[in-house]
């Protein structure tokens, strides 16, 4: 196998779905950040994420996005590309993904096919266990519970 497929295939996110925070080995992150990204997140963001099901207006969902968007920004935890979380709509729609830069919410069914930097959310979301999944550019995952804090 040339070295090139080697490195990557070693560098896709892992399915796997323990606590630990799974990484992609090819960017090193600064201690800085890594500490930003391990606090407890704050009471009005988890209420934030919350609410993105019960907003039915885009106007409101988009002031959300806003307001998410500001707050990691504010947190200094680097490139956060998204959010991913289980969906409270109901059938069809299983989880959904906001993604900061982009201004984007988006549900999925179970057969849909998501964007690749969040395939390692999925099995995540799908638990009771996480709140929401952070979704780094860097390759890290960050599962973050009910209560704020952060498996890792």
């Amino acid at each position: 196998m040339p070295e090139f497929q080697r490195r990557y295939l070693n560098a896709r996110p892992s399915l796997n779905t323990s606590v630990q925070s799974q990484t992609v080995p090819s960017q090193s992150v600064p201690p800085h950040v890594m500490r930003s990204r391990r606090r407890i997140r704050p009471p009005d963001l988890l209420d934030a994420v919350r609410a993105i099901d019960t907003t039915v207006d885009s106007a409101g969902q988009q002031a959300l996005i806003n307001y998410l968007h500001q707050q990691y920004e504010a947190m200094q935890v680097g490139m956060l590309i998204g959010l991913f979380s289980h969906c409270y709509l109901g059938q069809p729609y299983v989880d959904h993904r906001v993604d900061l830069a982009g201004s984007i919410l988006e549900h999925y069914t179970a057969t849909d096919h998501l964007p690749p930097q969040f395939d390692s959310a999925r099995p995540l979301a799908r638990t009771n266990a996480y709140l929401y999944i952070e979704v780094y550019q860097d390759g890290h995952v960050i599962p973050v519970r009910h209560d704020g804090t952060t498996a890792n």
